[in-house]
């Protein structure tokens, strides 16, 4: 199979799951970063496209407790 094949693969089954519902809890997001990364001062993050998550949000909300994002 080649690579295109499998990308358009891959991409029909996110479409089939993918729920415009589904939120990351930002509180257990937080705490959890809080609790694994003490020193986390630069966080990386994307623009979702193709059915995936939103993290538009977090990254927001982290950029406003002054995180660096890129």
């Amino acid at each position: 199979m080649n690579k295109s094949k499998i990308r358009s693969k891959i991409l029909k089954l996110r479409k089939n799951k993918f729920n415009k519902n589904l939120k990351i809890n930002l509180d257990k997001f937080i705490s959890f970063l809080k609790t694994n990364a003490h020193n986390l001062k630069k966080i990386g993050g994307y623009y979702p496209s193709n059915y995936e998550i939103d993290d538009l949000e977090i990254l927001d909300l982290l950029e406003k407790q002054n995180f660096k994002i890129s």
